[in-house]
């Protein structure tokens, strides 16, 4: 999936509120496992950095590095008109 595509699907899911906006209280790095992201819906490899995020409602938020680096820049930016 190319990354225009991630940015396209985090747009949408940060709209629909399937995605937190903002940074989260505690974001954590560690090697993948069996987790799927949250931005494209793929499985994390163990051999792919899975980000944690935690937020103060208590939801947690599991994404790939480079995904996180894109749902950190729309979540942070101001909706398009």
């Amino acid at each position: 999936m190319s990354t225009n595509q991630i940015r396209a699907m985090v747009r949408t899911r940060l709209r629909s509120g399937a995605l937190p906006h903002g940074r989260g209280q505690e974001v954590f790095g560690r090697r993948g496992g069996t987790g799927v992201c949250g931005c494209c819906g793929a499985a994390i490899g163990p051999r792919e950095v899975e980000y944690e995020v935690h937020f103060s409602s208590g939801r947690v938020l599991l994404t790939h590095l480079d995904c996180y680096r894109i749902w950190r820049e729309e979540s942070m930016s101001p909706a398009p008109p």
